[in-house]
């Protein structure tokens, strides 16, 4: 580990080295006049003089481990210069055990806050996420990110609090951290992974106040999912930015039994800010069914809304100049006695070549609510999922 503080490795004070000094003369002296029985002479011409490591006192404020305030209980073990992010996907704050995984490790360096308004330092990470300890605030550290504009956000969900109850020693590191093949920090690192707070990840957390994180309901053999289950990273309209896509998953309100009921958000950043740019979208089967899908269609991501029972109505909606707007729309009927395209009569052929496009879709595009018990879904393969989801959020 390199550290970058360099008050770490300096040298004890001329002070310090005078006052060593003598105590070693005095201590040399004296053995010279009464020398130990059994011990050679020539073993006290010498004095060796044992130092404690000098800890930087700035540096000491910010070591220890920290955990964040949002209910995921992301773990920050700062350390000198380097700070380890320690994961629990099964993080109950209910019921919270220690077994953790190493998800990243990362250079930083202190500087002082300049401000009128407050004191203290912070801690500025490779990937330029800065933690802040106020001389007001000893056990928290406030998190901040750059938005798109170069603007330094404040990030409460991400936030730190001092951790007491006990220390990184006491954590069950899931596998043998020598074995996680964990990097020592690069500039590439910083492009994924955890590297950076990702400013939609408030968003997911509100999602997760509000409908739950991801938990499942099993009826006759059926898992029934319920929160969030998608936070993908899209750029739907390809200008560059990623816009935030999210999938949640409520029961629905005018039935009596449990069924599910999938939509998918989009949020987009507008002058720094995250906007919602489209609610709800999903398609309806039939009375009662429904699903979400977001469309590969010939290379430009769409949301699909409408109706697939047997009337076929399906619209693809694309994202331009900062709204949801018709891309493509296909009707038709179980009884294929009609075909249109954009409220055009249209050949069936050509219909159908339209459509395959919608339906060759991977699977992992398309969600029902529910886990089918022979389906290509599993529990585990969509918490794996949402985890990924999560880690490219910085969460």
């Amino acid at each position: 580990m390199v550290l970058s503080l360099a008050s770490c490795s300096a040298k004890p004070s001329s002070s310090f080295e005078a006052s060593t000094k003598t105590a070693v003369q005095e201590q040399a002296t004296s053995q010279e006049t009464e020398p130990e029985v059994g011990v050679p002479e020539e073993a006290n011409s010498e004095a060796t003089v044992s130092q404690e490591p000098v800890t930087d006192p700035v540096a000491s404020k910010f070591n220890g481990l920290w955990i964040t305030n949002s209910s995921i209980g992301t773990l920050y073990y700062f350390d000198n210069g380097e700070v380890t992010c320690y994961i629990n996907d099964n993080y109950d704050p209910s019921a919270p055990d220690l077994h953790y995984e190493i998800a990243q490790k990362e250079d930083y360096t202190i500087e002082e806050v300049i401000s009128q308004d407050v004191s203290g330092y912070r801690a500025v990470l490779k990937s330029g996420n800065e933690y802040w300890l106020l001389d007001d605030y000893p056990d928290a550290l406030s998190c901040y990110w750059h938005d798109e504009n170069g603007v330094l956000q404040l990030s409460s969900s991400s936030s730190l609090t001092r951790v007491t109850d006990f220390t990184v020693d006491d954590l069950i590191v899931e596998g043998n951290p020598a074995e996680q093949n964990i990097p020592a920090e690069t500039e590439s690192d910083t492009d994924d992974g955890m590297a950076s707070q990702s400013p939609y990840a408030d968003i997911v957390l509100e999602y997760e106040n509000n409908y739950g994180k991801l938990t499942f309901l099993n009826v006759d053999g059926y898992d029934y999912y319920i929160g969030v289950f998608e936070a993908k990273l899209i750029d739907f309209d390809q200008d560059g930015s990623d816009e935030l896509l999210i999938g949640y998953s409520t029961p629905r309100e005018d039935v009596e039994q449990y069924i599910p009921e999938p939509k998918l958000d989009v949020w987009t950043i507008k002058d720094g800010v995250p906007v919602r740019v489209y609610e709800g979208a999903n398609v309806r089967h039939g009375d009662i069914g429904s699903n979400c899908a977001f469309i590969d269609f010939d290379g430009k991501y769409c949301l699909c809304v409408g109706y697939g029972g047997y009337e076929i109505d399906f619209t693809l909606l694309s994202l331009e100049k900062g709204s949801f707007t018709q891309y493509l729309n296909l009707k038709s009927d179980m009884d294929n006695s009609y075909f249109m395209i954009n409220g055009e009569d249209a050949d069936k052929d050509q219909w159908y070549e339209l459509y395959q496009k919608i339906e060759n879709n991977p699977e992992e595009h398309f969600h029902s609510g529910f886990i089918a018990p022979e389906g290509h879904e599993s529990r585990e393969a969509l918490q794996e999922a949402v985890s990924e989801d999560y880690k490219l959020l910085g969460m």
